[in-house]
């Protein structure tokens, strides 16, 4: 959520992982450090199925008050968005399946 849309709590951004998985165990110690307790997951739509099962798998939720929110719909009048969305999405969660990363 962004600021315009209303979200007047904290945000805290992990600039170095480079995917789902690694952003919450990078985003672990600095929650942590922070005293953050509640977290906002924001992603697009289609991608917070996997990673709702993510966060549970690596025991984020075990830590932190986890909530999920869909980023705004508008991406998907893009090209580009449709093709994260129906192509790569689907690989990416056998791949975490594969590695035993999805529970």
């Amino acid at each position: 959520m962004r600021r315009a849309q209303g979200h007047a709590g904290a945000l805290l951004l992990e600039p170095a992982s480079t995917s789902t998985r690694l952003n919450f165990a990078l985003s672990r110690p600095l929650l942590k450090a922070a005293g953050i307790r509640s977290v906002i997951v924001v992603s697009e739509p289609y991608h917070l199925w996997r990673a709702e099962r993510l966060v549970r798998a690596s025991g984020f939720d075990r830590e932190f008050d986890v909530q999920y929110a869909a980023a705004s719909t508008r991406c998907w009048r893009r090209w580009g968005m449709l093709f994260k969305g129906a192509l790569r999405e689907p690989l990416a969660v056998v791949n975490n399946a594969f590695h035993g990363y999805l529970h």
